[in-house]
């Protein structure tokens, strides 16, 4: 960016992943002459980028999150697994990170030898491990809030209920479908605000039927990949953010919770490989190809304009290939 905009135009650059956020909040004062960044500073990005300061700061101001711990070495890791209760998940607390060098977003442990085995691997990659409890249920019960805030106030706000997940277990969701889901606005905006963010945000709730009621997962602060979901609902984020950015009077923005339901998203190339490990395309074919059905959105396929899908499909092999290998390191350890 410092190489290629010329100072003074100031385009509006949007982060799309952790990676960017990172990179664009790391260097937002040298481009403060190039361009107007849609994401925060670096300070305020690591509450929640560092999945450990995310932890702390729902603890903080009372939203109901997972419990977790963060070992900083072997011995602690050994200690916490003589009194935890499995399965347990171990998140990295940078998990763009561990993506990106390993291909696994988190890992599931059974007993004590596997949590050594995640905890070294993170260590390994220079990231620390939080150790999680598993909130029971399938990915039906994860949702996604999609805020923009301004100053202290929702200013907009969209929901969708998780369908399906790539990787199946502990992927992100590659089908999703819009529904009104009610009592989550407050909790979100304490969240941000308690940050110091301003923008569009997604939390990532998971319902716990052991509380009736729904837990943290985490929150990316940046427009997410099920992004072009939304917009076609009627809650057209990417404009508001621009605009927003940019200075334009956009006049009313829609009424919090008048949205479009029922209208499905799909990432098809993971979509197929969540639906053929699981064999949902011959035990229950109907609820296979509802998210195809009608009018929705897509994540990369579009037939005007192909690069983004062809991008996508480099990446994921390469991501598939890098899950294998890591795989195999983790259980080499073993």
């Amino acid at each position: 960016l410092l190489r290629n905009l010329p100072a003074g135009e100031r385009p509006v650059v949007i982060p799309t992943s952790d990676d960017a956020v990172v990179a664009l909040a790391g260097n937002i004062d040298r481009l403060a002459d190039r361009c107007t960044v849609a994401g925060p500073s670096l300070p305020v990005a690591e509450w929640f980028i560092d999945k450990s300061k995310t932890s702390r700061l729902a603890a903080k101001v009372d939203v109901r999150a997972p419990q977790a711990s963060v070992p900083q070495d072997l011995e602690q890791a050994a200690a916490l697994g003589e009194g935890l209760a499995y399965p347990a998940l171990v998140k990295p607390s940078e998990g763009h990170v561990f993506i990106r060098e390993t291909g696994l977003k988190m890992l599931a442990v059974r007993d004590t030898a596997a949590l050594l085995d995640a905890v070294r691997a993170c260590l390994k990659v220079g990231v620390e491990p939080v150790v999680q409890e598993i909130i029971p249920g399938p990915p039906e019960y994860g949702v996604n809030h999609i805020v923009y805030l301004r100053g202290d106030d929702v200013v907009a706000e969209f929901t969708a209920r998780k369908i399906r997940n790539w990787p199946v277990a502990w992927g992100s969701p590659c089908a999703v479908v819009s529904e009104n889901i009610d009592g989550l606005t407050d909790r979100t905006r304490r969240l941000l605000v308690a940050a110091g963010y301003e923008g569009m945000a997604c939390a990532e709730y998971k319902y716990d039927e052991r509380y009736d009621d729904f837990q943290l997962m985490e929150i990316n602060v940046r427009h997410n990949l099920s992004g072009s979901l939304a917009p076609r609902c009627g809650v057209d984020f990417p404009w508001i953010d621009y605009a927003n950015r940019s200075g334009i009077d956009v006049g009313r923005t829609p009424a919090l919770g008048a949205f479009e339901e029922g209208i499905h998203w799909v990432d098809t190339l993971r979509d197929v490989g969540s639906v053929a490990t699981t064999g949902t395309w011959w035990r229950r074919p109907p609820k296979a190809v509802t998210p195809y059905r009608g009018a929705g959105a897509r994540a990369f396929w579009d037939r005007d304009d192909m690069a983004p899908f062809r991008l996508h499909l480099a990446d994921s092999t390469g991501r598939a290939l890098r899950r294998l290998r890591g795989r195999f390191v983790i259980s080499r350890q073993t």
